[in-house]
């Protein structure tokens, strides 16, 4: 580890043994799925530096980079003010703690620091549609509401805001998985949910996958769901059936916390350090959870709902094997006419 923060030589002849490689990779992945991806990327962060930065590369690069351009990055960006080490394990900390200051004390920074990218900022958007046509992909239809990201550092009051809309999201998705497994399902499958997009924009999706001649059908289902969500909110005998499977899996990963692999616990730690997170035990995690949902009433996680499904848009993104007559603006008067239809209140249980 020691070597690959400072020492790498970066030599031409390294570089150019592995540059068929990396364009073989590049190749391999473009796939209609990914092709998918990429262009819906660029639809929803229109203008943002993310949907232009393919972990791949681009291919020229890959082409004719020389070693010193390598370098210049490695020099710019890999520097001990950006490092973190992490170790997990069965060992003294006192005596791990002097191994690394042994190794890594005298990493210097080589040059000036690279500067932090511009992710740049969410797009003001009405309602639109876009339409690829992708063959060998399936028929799927996003609808997706886009902010600014939340860029607070992680602390109590957003996670119990979080958890709050966690179990809103999951009541709504029992009501589309309900759907998805009727006589006459409108969809393939459907969820909801809310997501970091890449600290470039803080995104509410309906995801949905149909028959490729089935999707108006879908969409208007979807639809009916989600504004069933924000006009009528949950019910609370569906909130306590949530915060019942939520507490079942958190008790289960306190059972196992002493069983988990050091390699985990070192994972979870490293995956938390880009989203200023703070890893807590599974102990911790429970008596938060418990805190957290006592007393908790359906109407404050019906107003935590509603307000994901607040920002720009939305925009509608639909990748098809085949044309859609009409296009995007078919897509446009499919959602207009859905949403002119009546919403009913959520049906109480029945045996």
């Amino acid at each position: 580890l020691r070597e690959a923060a400072s020492e790498l030589t970066l030599a031409q002849t390294s570089g150019d043994r592995e540059r068929g490689v990396v364009l073989s990779e590049e190749r391999a992945s473009d796939s209609p799925a990914y092709r998918v991806f990429k262009s819906r990327l660029e639809y929803l962060l229109a203008g943002q530096r993310m949907p232009t930065r393919e972990p791949i590369g681009k291919v020229d690069v890959l082409q004719t980079a020389p070693a010193s351009l390598i370098a210049d990055f490695y020099h710019h960006y890999y520097r001990p003010e950006r490092a973190v080490l992490v170790a997990v394990g069965d060992f003294d900390p006192a005596a791990m703690e002097a191994k690394i200051k042994a190794r890594f004390g005298d990493w210097k920074a080589d040059g000036p620091a690279g500067p932090e990218p511009d992710l740049g900022k969410v797009k003001p958007d009405n309602t639109e549609a876009k339409l690829l046509v992708e063959p060998g992909a399936p028929l799927s239809l996003q609808v997706t509401w886009v902010r600014p990201p939340d860029l607070r550092a992680d602390r109590l009051a957003k996670r119990r805001a979080d958890l709050i809309e966690q179990l809103g999201f999951a009541v709504m998705n029992r009501r589309l998985s309900a759907l998805g497994r009727s006589p006459h399902p409108p969809f393939i499958a459907a969820a909801a949910f809310k997501t970091d997009q890449g600290h470039s924009a803080e995104v509410t999706m309906l995801n949905l996958l149909a028959q490729a001649d089935g999707w108006r059908e879908a969409l208007a289902a979807v639809d009916q769901e989600e504004r069933r969500a924000v006009q009528y909110g949950v019910r609370q005998d569906e909130l306590d059936r949530e915060i019942a499977e939520v507490r079942a899996s958190a008790q289960a990963a306190v059972a196992g916390a002493a069983t988990r692999r050091p390699a985990q616990i070192a994972d979870e730690i490293v995956n938390s350090l880009a989203d200023q997170e703070v890893v807590t035990s599974p102990a911790d995690d429970l008596a938060f959870f418990e805190a957290t949902v006592k007393g908790l009433k359906a109407d404050t996680v019906s107003a935590a709902l509603k307000s994901a499904f607040a920002g720009e848009g939305p925009l509608l993104f639909m990748a098809s094997p085949k044309p859609v007559p009409g296009g995007e603006q078919a897509i446009l008067a499919e959602y207009a006419a859905a949403q002119t239809m009546a919403v009913a209140a959520p049906a109480a249980p029945h045996a």
